[in-house]
């Protein structure tokens, strides 16, 4: 039975071999339109199921989607070293939720403040700082609007992502990050498991949702790609509907064989109704969200020799149109603006890779709430400019691996401007028995946002400055076979780190409970933090074919005058029970069940009080039959109740259903 296996898939191989070279002769200087970059040695292989199609539409496969790692992400720089944490695409399918906050906690120890349940804003970070600390990038550009200091997750559709890169610690990224950064990818092409995809779901508090995915060749040489969800909830308050909308559509030209120019549009709109707020069923807010961003992108990418040269721009564009009132506290609202450029160069060098390149940012906004001071009615805020150079390098030396990358940057704060440098630097030894020890320093600069700006100058108790971070991080990473383990130690100093304290939920209600709660524009200081701890995570196969993950994260973290940081955790946990198994000879038909946990421990709040422990579980069952996948899913499977700072119980469980439907055109 082995020899036959083996010779099956050797004449898969074959004909596939064959398929692809035949294509390629056909295409003349591309394979149709992909760009003459030579697959690495590590591009992951065809799926064998591809044996079981017509010649032609193989050949259609083969041709066009090996997706050369230059090809899908031009953004991410060189010298940042490797990710931490890598998440697919194939992992978010069937999972409950449909924003990041929802679905990347579960994988690895990262922290959420809950502002309300489902369908209202989650701050999601890296649980030794605070929203602001952690840069979230979309395409190698910040995902938050210049007026907040967190990154609205509702935006981006999961449909439209390629994978995530997972970085803790200090980085040289647009931004700033003290904490970490989470780089989000979005898709580009078609991929080999499908061209076009519907989704639906049903669940808990009369959630509704529905996302189409298409993707096409048109001609050789343009291939377009495009990603829509809607969405809408019931809040757990029940007092309030939350609506969601986002589009995201690309398409590129290959004019020649090595170079190719790319077009982007994301748009995305949030709207919460909480006028049926009635005496029986109080809520501590008041009025109607309604935000939108729009995000344009435009891309070059060319060979030139052995240069590769790429050149983009951006402009996004943030509207609140409306906001909530808290507790009398005005809304925020008005137009907020970021453009920017980049050019780079990457390169070969003896042993590996090398890159420089120059970046424009510019954010500007147009409000009338009163927290401007100084700023009239209809009068806009003094735009911030900042203007960067980088360069990067990574070099295999033998057994040792070393990347470092370097960003000098200059940034206009109002009155004044201040020139910084960050940069980060990593080295690998590949060592005998299984062992990658390694160590990183880091440091990063980051300046305040335009909300963060206009608060600190209107206390007019120190001038706005840029924040900085300095952190080392040891550890060794280890292997063998199906076992894996990391443990790292790490120590980190922030300088004038501007940091938000509101209440966790403060925008949290529960029948028959009247919160009262301070304006949370009122709860910034800049601070200095040390944060120190270790991170551990390993996986391991157990008894029936289930596989297990987990990771882990225990820390101290205090301000610069000794005292607890508010709302930082001591310990985060997650961890996974995952079970997969294909069915037939052919493998068309896979179940997967899956248990998720995360815990994390009590938390010292700003007043002096502590929020306590809780865990929460989720759980997972799905079922991909071809191009059918069924998930069933629930979060907190225990309906397990915690509280926030005001005492207000969260929601307990939330279900769901989804039917993902891929498809060729």
């Amino acid at each position: 039975l082995r020899e036959r296996a083996a010779q099956r898939a050797a004449a898969r191989a074959d004909s596939a071999a064959a398929a692809a070279d035949s294509a390629r002769a056909a295409a003349g200087d591309t394979a149709a339109g992909a760009p003459e970059t030579a697959a690495p040695a590590d591009t992951p292989a065809v799926a064998d199921t591809l044996a079981a199609l017509p010649d032609t539409l193989r050949q259609r496969i083969l041709a066009r989607t090996p997706l050369f790692p230059e090809d899908v992400d031009p953004w991410t720089p060189v010298g940042l070293g490797p990710p931490d944490r890598v998440v697919e695409r194939e992992e978010l399918d069937g999972w409950a939720g449909t924003t990041l906050a929802d679905i990347l906690p579960t994988l690895l120890p990262l922290a959420v403040d809950d502002q309300g349940g489902p369908g209202f804003h989650n701050d999601l970070r890296f649980p030794d700082g605070d929203a602001s600390a952690t840069r979230i990038l979309i395409d190698g550009r910040p995902l938050e609007s210049p007026l907040g200091p967190a990154a609205d997750l509702r935006g981006v559709p999961l449909t439209a992502i390629e994978r995530i890169e997972i970085r803790r610690g200090p980085a040289p990224v647009t931004g700033g990050a003290e904490a970490g950064t989470v780089h989000v990818i979005t898709r580009t092409h078609l991929a080999p498991q499908a061209s076009s995809a519907l989704r639906f779901e049903l669940g808990s508090f009369d959630r509704e949702g529905f996302g189409a995915v298409l993707g096409r060749w048109l001609g050789s040489r343009v291939s377009a790609f495009g990603s829509l969800h809607f969405d809408d909830h019931t809040t757990f308050t029940r007092v309030a509907d939350a609506a969601r909308s986002r589009f995201w559509t690309r398409l590129r030209v290959y004019p020649a064989g090595g170079h190719f120019v790319e077009a982007s549009l994301g748009t995305s709109g949030v709207t919460t109704d909480t006028r049926r707020s009635t005496p029986a069923d109080p809520s501590p807010f008041a009025g109607a969200e309604d935000r939108h961003e729009r995000r344009l992108g435009a891309l070059y990418r060319g060979a030139f020799g052995p240069v590769r040269v790429s050149l983009r721009g951006w402009s996004d564009r943030f509207e609140e149109r409306e906001g909530f009132t808290i507790e009398g506290a005005a809304p925020v609202t008005g137009a907020f603006r970021r453009r920017g450029a980049a050019g780079g160069a990457r390169f070969g060098i003896p042993g590996g890779e090398a890159e420089a390149g120059v970046e424009w940012l510019e954010e500007e906004a147009d409000s009338e709430s009163e927290v401007f001071a100084g700023i009239e009615a209809g009068e806009k805020l003094e735009p911030t400019t900042r203007l960067a150079g980088s360069a990067g390098v990574e070099v295999r030396a033998g057994p040792v691996d070393v990347s470092a990358r370097a960003r000098l940057e200059r940034f206009e704060l109002g009155a004044g401007s201040a020139t910084e440098p960050a940069a980060v630097a990593e080295a690998r030894w590949r060592a005998p028995a299984g062992f990658e020890p390694f160590v990183r320093l880091g440091r990063s600069t980051r300046a305040p946002s335009l909300l963060e700006r206009a608060l600190i100058e209107r206390a007019g108790l120190f001038p706005a400055a840029v924040a900085t971070a300095r952190e080392a991080r040891v550890g060794s990473a280890w292997r063998r076979g199906d076992l894996a383990a990391e443990i790292a130690v790490f120590e980190r100093t922030s300088e004038d780190a501007p940091f938000w304290t509101p209440p966790t939920a403060w925008r949290s209600a529960t029948d028959g409970t009247t919160l009262a709660v301070a304006a949370p524009f009122e709860d910034l200081n800049v601070l200095d933090v040390r944060a120190r701890g270790v991170v551990a995570r390993a996986e391991a196969p157990l008894a029936f074919g289930v596989r297990a993950q987990g990771a882990a994260q225990l820390q101290s973290v205090e301000t610069g005058d000794g005292r607890e940081m508010p709302y930082a955790a001591s310990a985060y946990a997650v961890g996974r029970l995952d079970w997969r198994r294909r069915f037939f000879p052919s493998g068309n038909l896979e179940v997967r069940a899956a248990l998720d946990g995360r815990v994390t421990g009590a938390r010292p709040t700003a007043d002096g009080d502590e929020l306590p422990a809780h865990a929460l579980t989720d759980g997972l069952l799905r079922v991909r039959l071809i191009g059918f996948t069924l998930g069933l899913w629930a979060t907190n499977v225990f309906d397990l109740r915690y509280r926030t700072e005001e005492g207000l119980p969260l929601p307990g469980r939330v279900v769901g259903f989804e039917v993902f439907w891929e498809f060729w055109n």
